[in-house]
């Protein structure tokens, strides 16, 4: 077993029951996300708490903007911020330069203005790290970006 494939800590419900993808229930899905983010049974789920915190964090801003600012120019340039720009940072920055390291940045400062182009409310370590997972096993299970592993109607065999 390479290091990717034992790199992220399997669900308690596992990933394969009788030899096949197992897809867990909503519940199992739930009580594992808890699980995961209860940094008081240890101390490594910090990592995946803090987006929750950050948007808990900036929930109270984001009510006092839509409630006293919002006009219809400001949901626009929201859309076109979230839409465009943001969708263009996921792909070349974590996608592309962090996880594949596609490309080199000649300037310092470019780099740091590509990487502080958008808001980002989880580390880049969490998108990193399951994307490497995700090219090893693509499709099987252990991916955790697997598209069968939320829907009964798919079922694949288990790697052997």
């Amino acid at each position: 077993m390479s290091f990717l494939e034992r790199v992220l800590d399997p669900p308690s419900y596992g990933y394969i029951k009788n030899g096949q993808l197992y897809v867990p229930t909503k519940s199992e899905i739930f009580f594992e996300a808890l699980k995961r983010i209860n940094v008081f049974s240890s101390l490594k789920n910090w990592i995946s708490l803090f987006p929750w915190l950050t948007l808990l964090a900036l929930s109270l801003p984001m009510y006092v903007f839509i409630t006293e600012y919002v006009n219809i120019w400001f949901i626009l340039i929201g859309w076109i911020y979230s839409m465009v720009i943001m969708g263009s940072f996921g792909t070349f920055w974590f996608h592309r330069y962090c996880t594949h390291r596609a490309f080199k940045f000649k300037n310092y400062w470019i780099m740091l203005l590509c990487k502080n182009l958008a808001i980002r409310l989880f580390p880049e370590e969490l998108y990193v790290i399951s994307h490497h997972v995700h090219h090893k096993l693509s499709d099987l299970p252990g991916d955790p970006y697997n598209p069968r592993s939320g829907s009964s109607r798919w079922q694949i065999n288990a790697r052997s």
